[in-house]
């Protein structure tokens, strides 16, 4: 099946088999992700979610994976190895595409959540993101609360390490912090901040226009956790939209909108996606 963008994907073709596979010849999902070279994510929803569909060059990095797994333990099948993977149906549905008013509701929603947790600062990244936090800020704050709450600007890159990948991004007044397909780099100015709060009272919350992959809050909350010693109660992640995903640690702490889509237009354009594409 080719997508508008002619991108291929595939289906697994029998999930039992498929799940009976992977636990004889690799056991943990974690060991199936480092052979493959995909994210973790991508390889619980295969098994996890009936249809999960993903690009054809990540099927054909997984069928390798078994493939050689298969010959390093003497597990080779007589004859052809089963094809682990067909190619998907179209999907009928369109992507969605939200409005200036939808997006306007959803800031007033995360607005009511960031007012009620009353931080002390807030925490958004450059361009996509910002203007959502701050509509955020003009659509829930009185002008007094708006123009004294302190807002940190961070960055996000893409950026996955590897042999080939060279030093991670690095910026001046900024600490680099790596997860899984993207680089965040985090203002010096946060950690200044919690060296002036030593009993760590701070509170503060994150704003994300979409979470679609969810890479980046392990990210932020083990900058705040490990590095800056802040207590998990907090830090509060929120964006507007967010495409479900399967980990925990992913996921934000509130959103406004709940999309069954990883592709969807913002009023601003179609959303950024980082880490790995499946």
């Amino acid at each position: 099946m080719e997508t508008p963008e002619g991108r291929a994907y595939h289906e697994i073709s029998d999930r039992k088999t498929y799940v009976e596979m992977r636990k004889s010849l690799f056991g943990k999902q974690s060991e199936l992700q480092e052979k493959a070279r995909v994210g973790i994510a991508t390889v619980s929803r295969l098994e996890r979610t009936p249809g999960w569909r993903v690009l054809q060059k990540v099927a054909e990095r997984i069928q390798v994976a078994f493939e050689q797994r298969a010959r390093e333990k003497g597990k080779l099948p007589v004859g052809a190895f089963p094809a682990l993977f067909k190619a998907a149906d179209p999907q009928p549905s369109k992507a969605p595409s939200y409005s200036w008013r939808q997006i306007t509701a959803a800031a007033e929603k995360v607005g009511k959540f960031t007012k009620d947790f009353q931080p002390d600062a807030i925490v958004t990244f450059s361009g996509h993101s910002s203007l959502f936090a701050s509509l955020v800020l003009v659509r829930s704050f009185q002008e007094d609360e708006l123009l004294n709450m302190p807002v940190y600007l961070a960055q996000q890159r893409k950026w996955k390490r590897s042999s080939r990948s060279g030093d991670p991004p690095r910026l001046l007044g900024f600490t680099t912090h790596e997860g899984d397909g993207i680089a965040v780099l985090m203002p010096e100015a946060l950690a200044q901040l919690a060296e002036a709060d030593p009993e760590r009272k701070k509170k503060f919350v994150v704003l994300d226009d979409s979470i679609t992959s969810g890479v980046v809050p392990p990210v932020v909350r083990e900058y705040f956790g490990e590095t800056l010693r802040y207590p998990p109660e907090n830090i509060k992640i929120a964006c507007g939209v967010y495409y479900d995903v399967v980990l925990r640690a992913r996921a934000p702490d509130c959103w406004a909108i709940k999309t069954k889509s990883k592709s969807f237009r913002m009023p601003w354009g179609p959303q950024l996606y980082f880490g790995e594409l499946d």
